[in-house]
């Protein structure tokens, strides 16, 4: 039982990291990642069929759309999403943006980033949660 337990979780891993990885390539997906002063940014917009998920380490200053969606921690996958939060230490602060304030905040540029429908923000919220992380959402 044991072994097909570890089986499916290999292919679960393999699956959600197949179009777009998760972790650096010079990271392993069981090393945590270090803790961030300011917390984790977390970003989201629509493509096609599919949403997309980033999380950045927290700054003082406001990121570009293009260092959002280029980022190491990038991925296409809800599943993914949850295994890169799964590398954050307990108590971490996520801070999820959303469209309004990224109209207030940047005021251009911010393309299509946006949160997902409400059903999608309710399953991480309760993912954090659950492991013991701080989802704030800002819309």
């Amino acid at each position: 039982m044991k072994r097909i337990s570890i089986f499916i979780f290999i292919l679960l891993l393999f699956q959600c990291t197949k179009d777009k990885t998760p972790i650096s390539p010079h990271e392993n997906a069981w090393t945590m990642l270090p803790r961030s002063m300011k917390g984790w940014e977390l970003y989201s917009w629509p493509n096609e069929n599919k949403w997309e998920y980033s999380i950045l380490t927290g700054t003082n200053r406001l990121k570009s759309y293009d260092e959002v969606i280029s980022g190491n921690l990038v991925t296409d996958n809800l599943d993914s999403l949850k295994l890169i939060l799964n590398r954050l230490q307990e108590g971490e602060v996520i801070t999820w943006v959303g469209r309004s304030w990224l109209e207030r905040c940047w005021q251009k540029d911010y393309n299509n980033l946006s949160l997902p429908p409400e059903e999608i923000v309710n399953e991480v919220k309760q993912y954090c949660n659950y492991h013991n992380l701080i989802l704030e959402v800002v819309e």
